[in-house]
């Protein structure tokens, strides 16, 4: 049908996750005929059967793209395919702190700190926690992966 000629994008996450030194049991299945491995690689399959290849940023795309230790031997595929990194970040009109409805004080550059202590207030309380301006409060967004030293 017609709608199996639609366009196919291929995003990759992560092609360390991917190996063959740790195959995950259930995307294994054994070739019957011809090929030069004993088992189907499906990442591969995606990257060389997607009209694009899609990850997570530009400087990952030329990484995974560079050598066999980066793209875990998929890097002359990708290399072949030429991979779209999309650019990470937040939405600024959209998280504003000025305009933010989930903030009970809004702020700007003009009282950045008075608004920045507000918030962590509020989430200090929302989470339970001892309301201290003093205390230091970290974030991590970002997922825990020894690639990203976490």
């Amino acid at each position: 049908p017609e709608s199996s000629m639609a366009k196919f994008s291929f995003t990759d996450g992560n092609a360390k996750i991917y190996t063959e030194k740790d195959p995950l049991g259930e995307d294994e299945m054994p070739m019957t005929k011809g090929g030069s491995f004993a088992k189907v690689n499906w990442l591969k399959a995606g990257i060389l059967s997607a009209d694009r290849v899609l990850t997570v940023s530009p400087n990952y795309a030329t990484e995974i793209s560079s050598g066999p230790d980066k793209g875990v031997e998929l890097d002359r595929y990708l290399a072949a395919k030429g991979v779209t990194g999309i650019v990470n970040g937040m939405d600024t009109e959209e998280w504003d702190p000025a305009t933010d409805k989930l903030l009970t004080v809004k702020y700007d550059k003009t009282n950045v700190m008075a608004g920045k202590a507000a918030a962590k207030e509020q989430l200090q309380a929302e989470c339970g926690l001892p309301i201290d301006p003093s205390a230091p409060l970290y974030a991590f967004i970002g997922r825990l992966e020894e690639q990203k030293g976490v």
